[in-house]
């Protein structure tokens, strides 16, 4: 669909970066810190990888998390198990 190639991946998302969609607008920075940034400088938090919706994986936990770590090598280079690992190094 036209909606697949507009910026920032609304269609796929769960994710908006406007803190006033949010259920908790206070914890968007936090959300934003967590995801990081790859090796180029992009902030994982402003593009679909880091709220997959896809209607066919919403019930299948397994497949979500496939999907999302999925988007995250082809866009940024990195694996769910990169990102939590980066945060636990981190904290």
């Amino acid at each position: 669909t036209l909606l697949n190639a507009l910026p920032p991946d609304y269609y796929y998302s769960a994710h908006y970066p406007e803190a006033g969609f949010h259920i908790r607008p206070d914890l968007e920075e936090q959300y934003r810190d967590w995801w990081g940034t790859d090796s180029d400088g992009n902030a994982i938090a402003d593009t679909a990888c880091a709220g997959y919706g896809w209607a066919e994986a919403f019930f299948n936990p397994r497949k979500q998390l496939q999907m999302i770590d999925d988007q995250l090598s082809e866009r940024h280079g990195l694996t769910i198990a990169e990102v939590v690992q980066r945060n636990m190094m981190s904290g």
